[in-house]
């Protein structure tokens, strides 16, 4: 486990306990308006993100990145010692007497302490401004008076839009001395919109500043000690024309025991004049603090949705906590290439249970970007119009979910509009995907791969429109039958359910004829008609996601659940989690796809693709193997037994999307965290697989599979206005199988139990054997 810190508040923090982590480990606070990374050092980057800057520029990310290279840092200056030094020990790397760093769910909290003098700096972001809120606090724990200085400074980039001009030829700056405001201003005409501005304000009156970073750090300085830091004091410069910063400089004088508190804002603006109202608004007294109060208030009910108590204290805390907070910054955020279609739906699929509003939102923004013969988008801020297989089949399971968990079956006739022209219900989207998938096939009855399905990187099988996706065509079998259940029970529509189902038998038929390949299912067909994923190949003869959607969506049958679990098991295991194939390509092959030509080891090539590990735990459950279920999920988890994070560098609360695999040099390390479609598939592992709740239309069935170790766990869950607390007894040491339930006391029949309706209560035993 990792050596450089601890779990604490219930496990809603993490207390780093020195500096030197093997990477720098982020804390990703965000609202509407702006998405920022916060370390361990205080350092980190941050983003403006205007929902309306997709529409403003169509074919940008509409971001306006504020923050250059994570330079945003805070400095003091004794001026009895003349020591520089920062309260996250970087990037002076001054020695610190003492220091920690909170990584909160919202918020972080940097503290050092050098010669008597303690510095903490607390950051946040609340839910409508674009700004990072900062409140440093100075204490005296000498027994002198001391006179410090304290430098805030943020170096700023003003950039994200496409440069045609030169860079500098719209840069400069002004300090607003009635706010104690500094403005660095980029009015280039190539900007897109208006918000490529950044500004610094204080709370208190400044005794100087800079913005020229040539001014500040110096021509030959560097940011451990910039110039004006080591004089003591900012030059007062006005930037033009070159790289500029934001430093406001407050001298203090601390009596022994004395703090003293600054706030200070960083944020991105369109108009001096609007920063100036964010500032007035922020520093009134009281404000910062209510709106800090409100932030912890709203991650507690994030918290309380839905809360498990299992014997693994680690997956307890990630799921309670910080999985849900890394799935709404997926939700919220896009990845770093921006929102992805598919993404964003498998994000929805995992949010509705604790936060369905965000999902109802995530799932009209999405269906925006879907065509109207039904095709859809790879995914937009920028927009990409590659076509993928897979986007219309992610569409149903994601809204029968929302439905399921909600009862808002109104939700179908809402209409949205389609990206090239017309509109639609919700419903009618649904529909449109599942003819469309399931009429655009190849000569062999399976689902046409275009530029890809899941896997990106398989984006060399079917460009010329010929290749076929065999795990497309078991996914497209899944949603088929996720459409079929909401026709017959929410539309009341025999016809449109039969008709769906028909369309299910003739995939399913299809990819049990031509997909299976003797002992495991193909990934697919090339346009050359040559089988990929295939036991004739000496490289890539075997590729994970047939596997496991074919388990739990049912297309495997028979004496083949068993064989695909074998090939599974045998073939595709490492330590670090379920490998996306193998063996690993050496050379590259464009009838296959960019994958081949990766290094081995690195994300589709070859390694612990987390996401896809996650379908593995999936189907272990739907097949009834808790143990092996469990075992996958400790592998994915970041900072296990066999793979701590001083080891990954991953961030110990954050889930990662992948680890380098066994023929990469770097095996079992990670590249980054936080922004990956494996948050929201282990939450619904863990919730609804392992502690087997399954939202239904009326009713929710209690289906428990969980390691046989396991003598008890419990889950507390709302549903439709009720809470249910549910233990877990397991006296006979199994992995499934439901004996008996008892709701309130008394037994009941089966496994499904009706939605109670009353707003209270209710306690549930479920027993195992």
């Amino acid at each position: 486990m990792s050596s450089f810190g601890h779990f604490s508040n219930e496990g809603s923090e993490f207390v780093f306990t020195t500096p030197r982590t093997p990477r720098p480990m982020l804390n990703y606070l965000w609202n509407p308006l702006l998405l920022s990374g916060v370390n361990q050092l205080g350092g980190g980057t941050g983003a403006y993100g205007d929902r309306a800057a997709a529409y403003i520029d169509p074919e940008g990310k509409g971001r306006a990145v504020i923050i250059k290279n994570g330079n945003r840092y805070f400095y003091l200056h004794d001026e009895e010692t003349g020591a520089c030094w920062n309260p996250g020990w970087f990037p002076s790397r001054t020695e610190l007497d003492e220091y920690s760093c909170v990584h909160g769910l919202g918020y972080s909290r940097l503290s050092g302490a050098l010669n008597g003098i303690e510095a903490e700096a607390r950051v946040f972001i609340n839910g409508e401004d674009p700004v990072e809120i900062w409140t440093v606090t100075l204490s005296n724990q000498s027994d002198r008076a001391r006179k410090m200085k304290l430098f805030s400074f943020v170096e700023f980039s003003l950039t994200g839009y496409k440069i045609y001009s030169n860079y500098y030829s719209n840069l400069f700056a002004e300090f607003d001395s009635d706010h104690q405001l500094l403005m660095a201003y980029n009015t280039t005409q190539d900007r897109t919109h208006g918000w490529f501005n950044g500004f610094i304000a204080c709370s208190e009156p400044v005794s100087g500043y800079d913005s020229s970073r040539k001014a500040f750090v110096g021509t030959y300085g560097n940011l451990q000690c910039p110039d004006a830091v080591a004089a003591g004091g900012c030059t007062g410069s006005l930037a033009s024309n070159e790289d500029m910063v934001g430093v406001l400089e407050n001298g203090v004088t601390l009596q022994p025991g004395e703090s003293r508190s600054f706030h200070i804002l960083i944020g991105a603006t369109d108009t001096r004049e609007r920063a100036c109202g964010v500032a007035e608004k922020l520093f009134a007294p009281g404000r910062i603090e209510a709106d800090f109060a409100e932030l912890l208030a709203s991650r507690e009910r994030m918290k309380e949705t839905i809360r498990i108590e299992t014997p693994d204290g680690k997956v307890n805390t990630l799921v309670n906590n910080w999985i849900k907070q890394q799935v709404q910054l997926c939700a919220e955020a896009g990845r770093d290439t921006g929102k992805g279609f598919r993404d964003q739906l498998q994000d929805a699929w995992a949010i509705a249970s604790f936060n369905p509003e965000l999902a109802k939102e995530k799932i009209l923004e999405t269906l925006r970007y879907q065509y109207r013969d039904g095709r859809c988008v790879r995914g937009w801020l920028p927009l990409d119009t590659h076509i993928y297989s897979d986007g219309p089949v992610w569409i149903a399971p994601t809204v029968n979910a929302y439905l399921k968990e909600t009862g808002d079956y109104g939700f179908l006739d809402i209409v949205v509009p389609y990206l090239d022209e017309g509109e639609a219900t919700v419903w009618e989207h649904m529909l449109t995907a599942a003819r469309y998938s399931s009429e655009d096939l190849g000569e062999r009855n399976l689902v046409l791969a275009h530029d890809g399905d899941w896997n990106d990187s398989l984006n060399g099988i079917g460009v010329g429109g010929k290749g076929e996706s065999v795990w497309t065509s078991i996914a497209l079998y899944f949603a088929l039958n996720h459409t079929a259940e909401m026709a017959s029970f929410v539309r009341k529509d025999e016809a449109v359910a039969e008709e769906m189902k028909e369309r299910a038998v003739r995939i399913k038929e299809a990819v049990n004829d031509k997909g299976w390949d003797g002992e495991w299912y193909l990934a697919g067909y090339n346009d050359a008609g040559d089988r990929v994923g295939t036991h004739t190949e000496e490289e890539g003869s075997i590729y994970l996601n047939s596997q496991t959607w074919a388990l739990m969506s049912g297309v495997a049958e028979g004496e083949r659940v068993a064989q695909c679990l074998k090939a599974v098991d045998e073939r595709l295991d490492s330590p670090y989690g379920p490998l996306t194939l193998s063996p690993t390509y050496t050379h590259y092959r464009p009838e296959i796809g960019r994958l081949t030509g990766f290094v081995g080891g690195i994300w589709e090539n070859g390694a612990p693709y987390c996401h896809g590990g996650t379908f593995k735990i999936v189907s272990d459950c739907c097949l009834g193997r808790g143990n092996e279920a469990y075992r996958t999920m400790l592998k994915i988890m970041p900072d296990s037994e066999s793979n701590p994070s001083d080891y990954s560098g991953c961030e110990p609360y954050a889930l990662t999307n992948m680890y380098f695999g066994p023929d990469n040099p770097r095996a079992g390390q990670t590249m980054f965290a936080w922004v990956t479609g494996t948050a929201g598939w282990i939450f619904r592992s863990a919730t609804q697989y392992m502690l087997g709740f399954h939202p239904g239309y009326t009713s929710f069935r209690l289906e428990p599979v969980i390691p046989a170790h396991w003598e008890e766990c419990r889950i507390r869950r709302s549903f439709r206005g009720d809470v249910y607390d549910i233990r877990i007894v397991n006296p006979k040491g199994v992995q499934s199988g439901v004996a008996g339930i008892r709701l309130n006391g008394k037994e009941v029949e089966g496994n499904v139990i009706p939605v109670q309706g009353d707003g209270a209560v209710h306690q549930i035993e479920v027993v195992l054997g």
